[in-house]
């Protein structure tokens, strides 16, 4: 695949009729933009871009957007409505007749506005349930782009089975991953991308492998739980999530030498919760995998064009607290802590930002700096975060033929469910008995199903069984399969199957009672209810969530001894009382018809 020519020519006519009108055109990121959904909807989105880059028009073949390894997915049990990202991206389109969409992308670039298809996006929507996957071993153009290798992956879940609910499994699922992805060369391609790349992400140094980046977004339902795992109610929440694995970015000058060079290590995931109840809704930041807060490693090379910068660094650095920055005056080295100790750096951090290096923020408000949203009732929650952003202000500002906004590790994600939370369908219970009808001494046998309506297997299966019947009408369990436990209290005979389980996703498990009408019976009719309950694993070990089915037979009917007529379809009871209305209708009559002979 490496040095296609298709490939080459392909992007070449496109870059060189859209290049020519690229002058002094950079377009910028715009704000999210909002929704209200339906009183009764459930959903949410979430969006990672690894590296999002509005790049200067200094350059006669630069970009106007390039975004890198890109991952969208969103969820709206009412039908999708439009909802667009920070980065100015159509997360989800208008599309009422879906439910979920998903989108992973490696690697997109525009030139004023219009895309350019490098490698296809995957994208699925739902419903019906859908899978998409595009990927390229090598991307070789020159000028404009080169990357090893690129992937993005959709799933989309939804009404496959005429139910809302997707129980153990995402409704939407989306990633794009990319490795030593190098944009903007100014010179002749070489056999490992192109010379003196304007933008590269990979291997900082020969001695760090980290060229690979990924991002990756989902939707699905969880048990209704409060921040800390407890469980807070029986309805179902929906949790939207996004992830990053980030590998290092350098941004160089125009002749090549590098300006500025970012690290940030780690593992990031961001995610919200909404489950309808108060206390449910919120947002959670895990920085980093392990025991370790991550590190960021900001590199300005002495001499070069933002070497003012380092400077000012070290000017502040001796008055901050021994150990928690390293700062290499040589190299243009800093590293800063991203955890708590951060808070101690504010000089540090105040500085970067006044020359245009925000970093280490917390979650906020999708489109703001404000306070990211937790509504009390449990309704909705949302969040932002970028792990660094930067824009050529301040002592940065002779970046700005190069780059207009630039962010590492971006991410935002949203969620929201109706009050009191999601009603899913139950475990489905159904009864049917071999005989419709019996007579006394004679035995049936009813079978129970249990259908299990979650992605994963349904543990801790219970069926219990109760048996009544109609006065007069007396029966013995005489088996069960599997073997039960029997019992019987206040007119009701109890079968309990304890443990029928696991029962695979999306599969039946039957278990039988076989039961003798006695020989001296009356005739009358037997009924039982069987009621389901099992546990969902749709969330971790905190995220369980306890289903229950039910379902009543009313049957068989039962003849008794002698040749009596069965009573069908009513109780004994029922019966008298239709009787005697009867025979009080028929009295009636009989009077209105003396009352009038009398009258003539």
């Amino acid at each position: 695949m490496k040095g296609s020519r298709s490939m080459r020519r392909r992007i070449g006519v496109i870059a060189a009729a859209l290049t020519a009108t690229l002058a002094a055109v950079a377009v910028s990121a715009t704000p999210a933009s909002a929704f209200t959904p339906a009183p009764q909807a459930y959903g949410g989105y979430g969006s990672a871009a690894e590296t999002f880059l509005d790049i200067g028009s200094v350059l006669p073949d630069s970009l106007a957007e390039a975004t890198v390894a890109f991952a969208n997915s969103a969820v709206n049990s009412r039908g999708l409505q439009p909802v667009t990202d920070e980065l100015g991206r159509l997360v989800s389109p208008s599309a009422p007749n879906f439910a979920s969409k998903a989108m992973g992308a490696a690697l997109e670039l525009s030139l004023v506005g219009q895309e350019i298809q490098l490698v296809a996006d995957a994208v699925a929507f739902a419903p019906p349930s859908s899978i998409s996957e595009d990927s390229l071993l090598e991307l070789p153009v020159s000028t404009l782009a080169f990357a090893e290798a690129l992937e993005g992956r959709a799933v989309a879940n939804f009404n496959d089975i005429g139910a809302d609910c997707v129980l153990g499994a995402d409704l939407a699922n989306a990633r794009g991953e990319a490795a030593n992805v190098q944009l903007l060369g100014n010179g002749d391609p070489g056999t490992d991308g192109f010379e003196n790349p304007t933008i590269r992400l990979g291997a900082a140094g020969p001695d760090d492998t980290r060229n690979a980046v990924g991002s990756a977004s989902r939707q699905k339902l969880v048990a209704q739980t409060l921040r800390n795992g407890t469980l807070a109610g029986g309805k179902v929440g929906i949790l939207s999530q996004v992830e990053q694995t980030v590998a290092p970015v350098t941004i160089a000058d125009p002749l090549g030498a590098v300006a500025l060079s970012i690290e940030v290590a780690g593992i990031y995931q961001l995610s919200a919760a909404a489950g309808g109840l108060p206390g449910t809704a919120f947002v959670t930041y895990n920085p980093a995998t392990g025991a370790q807060m991550p590190v960021l490693r900001l590199t300005i090379p002495p001499s070069g064009i933002l070497d003012p910068l380092g400077d000012l660094l070290g000017a502040i650095l001796p008055g901050l607290p021994a150990g928690l920055v390293q700062f290499n005056e040589v190299t243009g080295e800093l590293l800063v802590p991203l955890g708590p100790a951060l808070d101690l750096l504010q000089p540090v951090v105040d500085l970067l930002a006044d020359q245009g290096i925000v970093i280490g923020e917390g979650p906020r408000a999708i489109g703001s700096t404000a306070a990211p949203t937790e509504a009390a009732d449990g309704t909705v929650a949302s969040a932002a975060i970028d792990l660094v952003r930067i824009q050529p202000i301040g002592l940065l500002a002779p970046l700005a033929g190069l780059i207009g906004d630039v962010r590492v590790g971006h991410m935002e994600v949203q969620a929201f469910a109706p009050a009191g939370g999601i009603d899913c369908p139950g475990i489905g219970v159904n009864k049917t008995s071999d005989r419709a009808d019996v007579n006394a001494g004679e035995t049936f046998t009813v079978t129970i199903a249990a259908f299990n309506p979650c992605y994963v297997p349904l543990t801790n299966v219970r069926v219990v069984d109760d048996i009544t019947a109609t006065n007069g009408v007396g029966f013995t369990v005489n088996a069960t399969n599997p073997a039960a436990s029997v019992s019987q209290e206040g007119g009701v005979t109890r079968v309990v199957f304890n443990d029928i389980g696991p029962i695979p996703p999306r599969e039946t498990r039957v278990v039988q009672v076989q039961v003798t009408v006695d020989a001296g019976s009356r005739s009358g009719r037997i009924m039982d209810t069987a009621t389901v309950t099992g546990t969902c694993g749709i969330g971790g070990a905190n995220g369980n969530v306890n289903l229950v089915g039910r379902f009543t037979l009313r049957a068989p009917g039962v003849g008794a001894v002698g040749g009596e007529l069965p009573v069908t379809g009513r109780d004994d009871r029922l019966y008298l009382g239709l009787g005697l209305s009867f025979a009080l209708a028929l009295a009636g009559v009989e009077v209105l018809r003396r009352r009038s002979r009398n009258h003539a």
